[in-house]
């Protein structure tokens, strides 16, 4: 099987909007963003890893705890209780409708070397640790970009006029800007140094533009306003109204190297994000959505400290501004505010992405201390410009913003589900959305009916791939736009194009 003979029209398995519950195919979420609509005919699927059968199990959790932070500890309980319903619903749901079949729809599984490639690209090794795999073994390539940009730098975007654009050197289109304005996936190829060996070839999806070139660089800040000025811009200043991103939270590794640029600690990361002035370019009342680990530290960089526990746990305050936090560093009594409050952003949602195994396992343990099986999706709501007139009466202390629960069977390390469905059914679609739906039929037996979506334009950060309609960037945008990731051909056609 090269792809799907019938492809669905959705990824969503299940779907809840009362109760904020869904179940997403994550290889499937992958492919469908790769099209404006759902494709009518058969269509190209991603490769993925095997599904995991049993979750996995941690062998150095810590065999004493001293309670940790109380808050914290509070959070996680809501959390989980969050978690605990929405698995109870879907195993009704499954045992009622989908009869006890798996979680996740039938993959595409990825060559073992293509795996083993991804493992070592995660553990940033040298691209001459791959020689020990097979000459006809498939492996992922590489671009290697300057990691320092240079005003120099071409910073024309290049309009992908026809089905395939071949370009001599990687150097062609790092810290560049390619659109797709066709309604068609266009094809990029780059030439291989090696005489003997094919090109490497790209596929962009339809009205896509991707910028490959490191967040972690001045690029961004010195080209963003100029691509946004040009008259071939379909993108006016301050008119993204979704801007998504998935920064590189710091960890252990990152603290020990500073490969890629990568951010060591969380005051570099946050000195990263607030250097994008998002602000700027976010319309008013636009989404914001930042993905964040379950680490505090990194709610607290998001949410702010003054915020966190009002829009978390229902505290004021996390820990003491002279504490040292998460990452070993002396926390600034100064600094409270976080990302949203920089952004003059208001917390929306959360939402709540749990990872679990064909048969609805949490993939470790939920009260696992090191290891938890969520991530969270941080979205909020730009703010008017023009303040509100003051009000006679004491402001009420904010509710909570809901949270909502994303459940999917895991692919490759770091890989998420493409969320755009469900952004779009949350933030940019008629109000004629099914009550409740599940894959292949609706649960109350009315059938399902697609909701309007209005015309929006999305912004992706730290991205890895393309995406329909919406502006990549990131020195992995191009990853898994990658024709060796894919199985069967929905890109490129006759014509050549010299970049």
């Amino acid at each position: 099987m090269s792809s799907y003979p019938s492809p669905p029209s959705t990824s969503l398995i299940y779907h809840n909007p009362l109760t904020h519950t869904t179940l997403i195919d994550l290889p499937l979420s992958l492919s469908l963003a790769q099209h404006l609509h759902p494709p009518s005919s058969s269509y190209s699927s991603i490769l993925s890893t095997k599904p995991p059968e049993e979750p996995y199990v941690i062998s150095n959790e810590p065999k004493k705890w001293d309670g940790g932070n109380v808050v914290e500890e509070l959070l996680h309980t809501q959390i989980r209780q969050v978690v605990e319903e929405g698995l109870k619903e879907i195993r009704q749901e499954c045992q009622r409708v989908r009869q006890g079949r798996n979680w996740c729809f039938e993959r595409y599984v990825a060559p073992a070397s293509l795996v083993e490639g991804s493992k070592r690209r995660k553990k940033r090794k040298r691209e001459e640790d791959l020689n020990d795999l097979a000459v006809d073994d498939l492996v992922e390539p590489t671009i290697s970009l300057p990691f320092q940009y240079s005003q120099t730098s071409n910073s024309t975007p290049f309009i992908l006029s026809q089905p395939r654009t071949t370009f001599q050197v990687p150097a062609s289109i790092t810290h560049r800007t390619i659109t797709n304005p066709t309604l068609q996936p266009r094809t990029i190829s780059l030439s291989s140094p090696i005489p003997s060996s094919n090109p490497t070839s790209y596929t962009i999806p339809p009205k896509a533009t991707t910028t490959l070139s490191p967040i972690q660089s001045s690029a961004f800040s010195l080209t963003l306003p100029k691509l946004l000025s040009t008259p071939t811009s379909t993108c006016p200043p301050s008119s993204f109204d979704l801007i998504l991103l998935d920064p590189p939270w710091p960890n252990a590794s990152a603290r020990r190297s500073n490969a890629y640029g990568r951010p060591r600690n969380m005051r570099e990361t946050k000195d990263l994000l607030l250097d994008l002035e998002l602000e700027r370019y976010l319309t008013e009342g636009g989404i914001v959505g930042v993905w964040g680990t379950n680490k505090w530290a990194v709610r607290e960089c998001i949410l702010g400290k003054t915020n966190v526990g009002r829009h978390g746990p229902g505290t004021e305050e996390a820990k003491d501004g002279t504490e040292k936090d998460d990452d070993g560093e002396d926390a600034e009594e100064e600094d409270h505010m976080g990302l949203f409050d920089h952004w003059n952003v208001t917390p929306l949602a959360e939402w709540i992405w749990l990872k679990v195994t064909i048969k609805g396992e949490p993939i470790t343990d939920l009260n696992s201390r090191w290891r938890k099986p969520y991530e969270i999706l941080y979205l909020g709501r730009k703010a008017a410009s023009s303040p509100s007139p003051p009000s006679p009466f004491p402001p009420s202390p904010p509710s909570p913003p809901p949270r909502h629960l994303i459940i999917s069977v895991p692919s490759f390390h770091s890989q998420k589900p493409h969320l755009r469905s469900l952004l779009e059914l949350q933030f940019f679609s008629s109000p004629l959305a099914p009550a409740c739906q599940t894959a292949g039929g609706d649960s109350d037996g009315q059938g399902q009916r697609e909701p309007a979506i209005r015309e929006y334009r999305a912004l992706e950060i730290f991205a890895r791939c393309a995406t329909a309609g919406w502006w990549s960037w990131g020195d992995e945008a191009l990853r898994f736009a990658w024709e060796g990731w894919w199985r069967g051909g929905s890109g490129g056609g006759e014509g050549d194009e010299e970049g």
